[in-house]
């Protein structure tokens, strides 16, 4: 029985360690997107701040003197090509988010399969070694019974056991 127990225990513990492998996986990959649209968010920021700083000296270009049509045209395209920049940014960022948000769900799942099996793990543990106490209790307490359960012989000065009523 105790080999089996030891094995069942050696068990439970490896399948608590894969189980902390696969949630330690999902959080890197996890944390990989996170940082993924932390960057596309900031690079959209600046993006921002680039077009509308290109739109300001193009405005300011264009007010400065005379202009043409084709100029306020280029200008007008430069602006709508740099919003189309923007929205295809912002597209990826939408997938960018939906991943992470993929990727968290995947870590909580995996994060509630190993704490789970490092409970079930400790508990087998602690059942193992009280069973193991147990055993030995009892094995005490039977040599102590069959030690109770002999007598001297007067004549012969032999131990005899005690015949156990059946």
């Amino acid at each position: 029985m105790d080999v089996r127990l030891t094995r069942l225990e050696t068990i439970r513990q490896r399948k608590a360690e894969a189980a902390r492998t696969e949630f330690s996986r999902a959080y890197r990959a996890f944390a990989a997107a996170f940082r993924q649209h932390e960057e596309l968010v900031q690079r959209r920021v600046a993006g921002e701040q680039r077009s509308e700083d290109l739109t300001r000296q193009d405005m300011a270009r264009l007010s400065a003197g005379a202009t043409t049509m084709s100029e306020i045209v280029a200008v007008h395209d430069a602006v709508e090509r740099r919003k189309a920049a923007l929205a295809l940014l912002d597209e990826e960022i939408a997938r960018a988010l939906t991943e992470r948000e993929r990727l968290r769900q995947i870590a909580l799942d995996k994060q509630k399969l190993f704490l789970t099996a490092r409970r079930v793990a400790e508990k087998l543990g602690l059942l193992v070694e009280k069973l193991r106490d147990d055993e030995i209790s009892l094995q005490i307490r039977l040599s102590e019974s069959r030690a109770d359960s002999v007598i001297k012989d007067a004549v012969t000065g032999r131990w005899m056991l005690l015949q156990m009523d059946s």
